[in-house]
């Protein structure tokens, strides 16, 4: 009887660990999929938010729609833009009298630009009285032709303090037509 007694002890102390065991298992299942839902409840929320407040925006945000399809960036291929970039900055040059020095410089596309729009430059070298140059750049400045200047280094001439040097890179956004104009 004594045996059994003991028998019946270490079955019920082995049931109650296994039963432990399965438990646990069943227990941090359910507990990582109550967080889950948890986590997807909390995102859920979140882009609520953001539409509400996109909602909250929304004549604004309107307003920069209609902007952005009336004078947004024209279809294009990059040498095309490019080139007409040029040929506009060099006709506002010789009507304002901004002398231009050498040749224009086409800056290449960087390849890190992808994406809906992509960027004509092109960087001339110029010397200038000061009111031309600066007509010359308020005259080409147009955010409505999606264009504008993305880099000024102005310094005077050495041997005219009325007149001075200066580099510019004037710059149009465009929608790329091809795969090779995002690149």
């Amino acid at each position: 009887m004594e045996r059994e007694k003991k028998l019946l002890i270490l079955l019920g102390v082995v049931s109650f660990g296994l039963a432990n065991v399965f438990l646990h298992d069943w227990y941090v299942s359910k507990r990582k999929a109550i967080e889950n839902s948890l986590e997807s409840a909390k995102s859920e929320v979140e882009v609520a938010k953001a539409s509400l407040s996109m909602l909250d925006n929304q004549p604004q945000m309107s307003k920069e729609i209609e902007w952005l399809e009336q004078f947004g960036p024209k279809p294009g291929q990059h040498r095309e833009v490019q080139d007409r970039l040029m040929e506009d900055v060099q006709r506002f040059a010789t009507q304002l009298g901004v002398t231009v020095k050498g040749a224009p410089v086409q800056i290449d596309p960087k390849e890190e630009e992808i994406g809906d729009y992509a960027v004509a430059k092109v960087e001339f070298k110029v010397n200038t009285a000061e009111k031309g140059f600066y007509n010359w750049l308020i005259r080409f400045q147009q955010p409505q032709k999606s264009r504008g200047i993305s880099q000024l280094i102005v310094s005077p001439q050495r041997d005219d303090d009325t007149r001075i040097d200066c580099t510019v890179v004037f710059q149009e956004w465009f929608q790329p037509q091809s795969v090779e104009d995002i690149q």
